[in-house]
């Protein structure tokens, strides 16, 4: 997107006189002369241009140089209304034709925070055509700095070509239909030339380019612009204005670019909120405003004064960021937290994980207590006994034991439990629990094939299972299926057999099932 941007030149020039009369008696005129500089809308951190001098100039070609406060102006510090004095003098016209500036070579711009030469091209005197005759005891003059024409880009350097316009006379309404225009194309769109201009005799002027415009602009001929003529948006959506009405609804594209950085503020804030929960900024951190500035904070407490005082549109990309193991990440833009791992529900799964790994280990092995846990916090919560141990879990977000520690095996062996062992631990424990189930079903086999040595097995029989679960078998098939398949823990009584007589005979309990096995 093409940008214009203006600086705003205030020459309020005081022409306080007393005219002689046809003797000659009465004082010479005495006119002070002010130059004021203000307003330019470029996009940089600083537009450095050294003022040398500045000269008027007469009709008959009668030159004066004013008294210039020499020096490097950035240009950024006047604007909106803000102005300094950048020439004075006391002079004899009768009439302005033109205003000449002279320009030095310390020229300089910076952009994202590096400064560049800005070299100034052709001649380093500004001639500004003005054209004021019958001057007044006091004029102000005002004139434009078209700031984005005169500073060129190229070939990875920039240059100083100044371009400047008489406006007229500061205090008067001035019709700054193109220029305004302008000045919305510098944010949101491109002309599609050739455009027509009109003159100040009502003639159609064509221009072909940018540069073709502002020379028109310069010359101070033009009035206003032919209709209809085509703008290009941002999005490459090209509209035709037709009017001066369908100019002013250019206006909401200021506002939708207010609505962009507020968009662009609020995308920043969240973006360090999300960081803030899992990882920590590695200072100094920069941060771009919307009028391009760039501020530096060094610490935590700086970036909250910057975010709470300036509108931030963007980062200084790279920044890096640090996890909690102090592992460092390169971000390259704001979507690169998208690759970051989100800790937070990393957090949560590592504390159900250690829980749910902390009750099967309580349940495996008796304690030795006093035992600690460490929480997400680095809080070390000591326990007594195995009800603080639960609570422990249940009332704090645990991370992990404080190892060493000492645990009593279900055979009765002491050992110590730490990082290196406690998955194999806790494997062991659960292999000797399946060796325990693969017992139970053992057991109940070996009592149920002694019982059908002797007796005829009267079904259903019901069983208890881990976990509650009871398990029925109606026929000699699922029996087997159930003592292959399922682990049984024990029988549910009572059950009941045939004798070889064809008598029942009925058991309450184990104790009264191997009773019958002795009476077989």
């Amino acid at each position: 997107m093409k940008r214009f941007f203006y600086l705003i030149l205030s020459f309020c020039i005081f022409l306080i006189a007393s005219c002689s009369d046809d003797e000659g008696n009465s004082p010479e005129e005495v006119k002070a002369v002010n130059i004021y500089l203000t307003d330019c809308p470029f996009e940089a951190d600083e537009v450095n241009v050294e003022i040398l001098g500045v000269t008027i100039e007469d009709m008959d070609g009668f030159e004066i140089e004013l008294n210039t406060n020499v020096g490097i102006y950035n240009l950024l510090n006047f604007q909106d209304g803000v102005d300094t004095l950048l020439a004075s003098g006391n002079v004899d016209v009768e009439d302005i034709d033109n205003i000449y500036f002279e320009i030095g070579d310390q020229n300089s711009i910076v952009v994202d925070g590096v400064t560049f030469p800005l070299e100034l091209q052709g001649d380093n005197i500004v001639k500004v055509k003005i054209d004021l005759s019958n001057v007044s005891s006091i004029e102000d003059l005002l004139v434009d700095f078209f700031a984005c024409t005169s500073i060129i880009q190229k070939q990875g350097g920039y240059f100083l070509k100044p371009v400047i316009k008489y406006k007229g006379k500061k205090g008067e309404d001035y019709d700054d239909l193109i220029e305004d225009l302008l000045e919305d194309f510098e944010e949101c769109y491109d002309l599609v030339y050739p455009l027509g201009l009109i003159d100040t005799t009502g003639a159609i002027v064509q221009v072909e380019t940018d540069d073709a415009l502002v020379e028109a602009l310069v010359s101070g001929a033009i009035v206003n612009i032919a209709y209809p003529f085509d703008l290009i948006d941002e999005n490459g959506v090209v509209s035709t204005i037709g009017s001066e009405d369908d100019l002013e609804d250019l206006e909401d594209c200021d506002e939708d670019n207010e609505n962009d950085n507020d968009e662009e503020e609020e995308d920043i804030l969240e973006f360090l909120e999300e960081l803030e929960d899992c990882y920590s900024l590695v200072y100094p951190v920069g941060l771009v405003s919307i009028s391009g500035d760039i501020f530096t904070a060094n610490d935590e407490n700086e970036l909250s004064s910057i975010i709470d005082v300036e509108e931030i549109s963007s980062l200084v990309f790279p920044i890096s960021v640090a996890n909690t193991n102090g592992e460092l990440f390169v971000l390259n833009e704001l979507k690169d937290e998208d690759d970051l791992d989100d800790c937070d529900d990393d957090d949560d799964d590592e504390i159900e994980d250690f829980e749910e790994f902390a009750i099967e280990v309580i349940e495996c092995y008796e304690f030795i207590f006093p035992i600690s846990f460490v929480d997400i916090d680095g809080n070390q919560i000591e326990v007594l006994d195995s009800n603080e141990y639960l609570l422990a879990l249940e009332n704090n977000e645990i991370a992990d034991y404080i190892y060493p520690f000492d645990v009593i095996k279900q055979n009765g062996t002491q050992f110590t439990l730490n990082q290196t062992n406690q998955l194999n631990a806790l494997n062991d424990c659960e292999e000797d629990d399946d060796d325990d189930d693969d017992d139970d079903n053992d057991d109940l086999e070996d009592l149920l094939e002694e019982l059908e040595d002797c007796y005829d097995l009267i079904y259903p029989i019901v069983f208890s299972g881990e976990n509650g679960i009871s398990y029925t078998a109606n026929n000699e098939d699922e029996l087997e299926d159930l003592l292959d398949d399922e682990d049984l823990t024990d029988i549910i009584y009572p059950i009941s057999v045939l004798d070889s007589d064809g008598n029942t005979l009925n058991a309450e309990n184990e104790e009264e099932a191997l009773a019958l096995l002795d009476n077989c």
